[in-house]
């Protein structure tokens, strides 16, 4: 009998503390939930400055080799000339 009121306080407290534990599973699952869509934007925010980045050194390269080629054109058409 002592035993039963022993494994049932036992019980009731190990239910109490999953119960805590569930509850506080839930919160922590709710703020994260909430913090997503700032993580998402975040990195959103930072791949968008990365292409942009990315695109500017390209585009950079490919007039650096444009101006490249016109002075080795008009260096050709110089050399005709004379």
């Amino acid at each position: 009998m002592i035993e039963n009121i022993i494994l049932n306080r036992v019980k009731e407290e190990a239910n109490a503390i999953i119960s805590g534990a569930l509850l506080g599973a839930s919160e922590i699952i709710e703020k994260a939930k909430e913090k997503i869509p700032n993580i998402i934007e975040d990195y959103l925010k930072k791949a968008n400055y990365y292409i942009l980045e990315y695109k500017q050194k390209l585009l950079g390269d490919i007039q650096l080799r444009i101006n490249s080629s016109l002075v080795s054109v008009e260096n050709e058409i110089l050399n005709k000339v004379f």
